[in-house]
């Protein structure tokens, strides 16, 4: 199983670089501390959801993790999936706060 390999350096964006990405709008980022700290919280959630892919893909292969003193070990996958699932939706909802923040159309109306 190939190992994620954090990066050693920040690697998010400043404040300055949010100013130059552009918006449906047209209108430039805010590129505040909110937004750094949205864009740290997004990608934190990534890497959980991958860490959690590999625990649930290596104990359902009973490689790593050793599975045969488990009780139930359906209730094991089904609740590292809904994790990954919430993580995904978390993600997604900070995503959404910061349109809201900059005032884009976040129903895509």
């Amino acid at each position: 199983m190939a190992e994620n390999v954090r990066p050693t350096e920040d690697p998010f964006p400043t404040p300055e670089q949010i100013k130059q990405w552009p918006t449906p709008k047209g209108q430039p980022a805010q590129g505040t501390k909110f937004h750094a700290a949205c864009f740290k919280l997004r990608d934190a959630c990534h890497w959980i959801k991958d860490d959690i892919l590999s625990v649930r893909n290596d104990a359902d292969r009973n490689g790593f993790f050793d599975m045969s003193d488990c009780k139930d070990q359906s209730e094991v996958m089904a609740n590292l999936t809904l994790a990954y699932r919430h993580l995904e939706d978390a993600r997604m909802r900070i995503g959404k706060a910061i349109q809201a923040y900059d005032g884009r159309d976040i129903l895509g109306r």
